[in-house]
Parts: C-alpha cells; structure tokens; sequence
C-alpha cells in the first residue's frame, strides 16, 4: 500500500512540475519537501 502511495504521489509531482506549478505549491499539495520534489524532477529530465 505505500508503494503504491509514493508512486501516486511521485505521478503527481511529475504532472504538477509538467504544468509548471511552484514548488512550495507542490511541496503543500504533496506534504513531500521542495528537495524532495526537485529531485524527482531531476531524475525524470523535468527539472
């Protein structure tokens, strides 16, 4: 079950940084840190 909701959420960071939303925007919506969500931008070529 959290497998699933870290990849849940790791899908939603990568949509939200397609759209070009802020970071501390994504870090509220996500509860991830804006460390957190750059790295996964990083690792999937968005960031």
């Amino acid at each position: 079950l959290e497998q699933g909701l870290a990849q849940g959420r790791r899908e939603t960071v990568l949509a939200l940084l397609q759209e070009k939303m802020p970071l501390d925007l994504i870090a509220r919506v996500t509860k991830l840190s804006a460390e957190k969500i750059q790295d996964i931008g990083k690792l999937n070529g968005i960031l």
